[in-house]
C-alpha cells in the first residue's frame, strides 16, 4: 500500500535454499499513489521450492504485508492469515504467540547478507528463557532461506508453557515461525518493541496478549475499549527481563489497546504479541498503531516468507 500522493517503486528478491531466485517480473514494482497492489507470487514467480522475500524501497514509501493460503491435498482446510512484516534482518528477534501444541512447527530463516549466519533458538515461558535441550546450531549460507522443522523440540514437558521463540544470530536474519492449529494456519514474526503507548485492533473472540522483551523490571498499563471507544477494563501487569506475561485483555469483542507508564525509562522496552483461542492468531503493535510497518528509502527491507509452492501475495 503507497500513502502518499506520489508513485511508489519497489524491488522484490527471492531468495531460496542455494541462493537468489531469477524473478525479473519482481522487479521495479510501481504502487500507485494512494493505492494498493497485490502481487501472486505463485503466479508472478512460480517455484516449486520454498523462498523467502526481499522488500527494497526504490522510491516513495509503502506498508506491506504477506497473504499466504494453506491449500492441502484431499479434502483437507484451505485457510488463510497474514504474515506480519518483519521490518528488517535482526541478530536479534522475538517472535511471541505460539499456540499451544501447534502441528508443523516451522522457523523460516532468511540470510540477505554475504556472511554465513548461525543462529540459536530459545524457548520464552512465563517464567524464563532457555534453550531447549536438543536445540540444533542452525547455519544458513550468505543470501539464502532454510527452513527448521520444531517440532521435536515442542514435544513432552519441556514445551509446556512455551508461548515465544528467542533468537540469537552471528548476522542478521529475517525469521517468522509458520504453524497448524486445528487445521488453521497460524504465521509469527518478529514483533516490534513498544518503548512509548501503542494500540493494537484484536479479533473477536477469545484472546491472549503476550508482553515479554522488557529489558528491566516494571509495570505495563492495559485497557481495553470496544468498538464504540468505550473502556472496558485497566489492567497492571508486572514485567521483567527474561521472561513472558500472557494478558487477557476484555471477554468482550472489540478493540484492544495498550500503553506503557508515562514515566517508561527510555532504556526500557516491551514487544508484544497476540494469541486469539481457539482459532490462533497473531498480530503484533507499532508505537501509535496497530500492524503496521513503514519501509524506508534509505535502506532495504528484508523478510521471510511462508512457501510460494502454495498461494502466496504480496499486497
Amino acid at each position: 500500500m503507497n500513502p502518499d500522493d506520489g508513485d511508489a517503486v519497489v524491488d522484490l528478491v527471492l531468495q531460496g535454499a542455494t541462493g537468489p531466485v531469477d524473478a525479473p517480473a519482481l522487479r521495479g514494482i510501481e504502487v500507485p499513489p494512494n493505492g494498493v497492489r497485490r502481487i501472486d507470487l505463485a503466479r508472478t514467480a512460480p517455484n516449486a521450492q520454498v523462498t523467502a522475500a526481499h522488500l527494497t524501497v526504490v522510491r516513495g514509501r509503502i506498508t506491506a504485508t504477506a497473504r499466504n493460503t494453506w491449500d492441502p491435498l484431499g479434502r483437507g482446510r484451505v485457510t488463510t492469515d497474514f504474515l506480519p512484516a518483519d521490518a528488517e534482518p535482526a541478530t536479534a528477534s522475538l517472535l511471541l504467540g505460539l499456540p499451544a501444541k501447534p502441528a508443523q512447527p516451522t522457523l523460516h530463516l532468511a540470510n540477505p547478507g554475504e556472511d554465513e549466519a548461525r543462529v540459536s533458538v530459545r524457548f520464552v515461558t512465563k517464567d524464563a528463557v532457555f534453550t531447549p535441550t536438543g536445540a540444533p546450531d542452525i547455519r544458513v549460507a550468505p543470501q539464502s532461506y532454510r527452513a527448521v522443522d520444531l517440532s521435536r523440540l515442542l514435544r513432552g514437558a519441556a514445551a509446556q508453557g512455551v508461548v515465544g521463540i528467542a533468537l540469537e544470530s552471528s548476522a542478521p536474519v529475517a525469521s517468522s515461525v509458520q504453524a497448524l492449529v486445528d487445521d488453521d494456519l497460524v504465521l509469527l514474526a518478529p514483533v516490534p518493541p513498544l518503548r512509548r503507548p501503542g494500540a493494537v485492533v484484536v479479533p473477536v473472540g477469545e484472546k491472549t496478549m503476550v508482553l515479554g522483551g522488557a529489558e528491566r523490571t516494571g509495570v505495563i498499563h492495559v485497557t481495553a475499549y470496544d468498538a464504540a471507544g468505550k473502556a472496558l477494563g485497566d489492567l497492571q501487569v508486572e514485567i521483567g527481563p527474561d521472561r513472558a506475561v500472557s494478558v487477557k485483555p476484555s471477554r468482550r469483542g472489540g478493540r484492544g489497546h495498550r500503553r506503557a507508564p508515562q514515566h517508561l525509562d527510555p532504556g526500557r522496552r516491551v514487544g508484544p504479541g497476540l494469541r486469539r483461542e481457539g482459532r490462533a492468531g497473531d498480530a503484533a503493535a507499532a508505537p501509535g498503531g496497530a500492524c503496521r510497518r513503514r519501509s524506508r528509502p534509505s535502506g532495504p527491507t528484508s523478510r521471510a516468507l511462508s512457501p510460494t509452492s502454495q498461494s502466496s501475495s504480496v499486497g
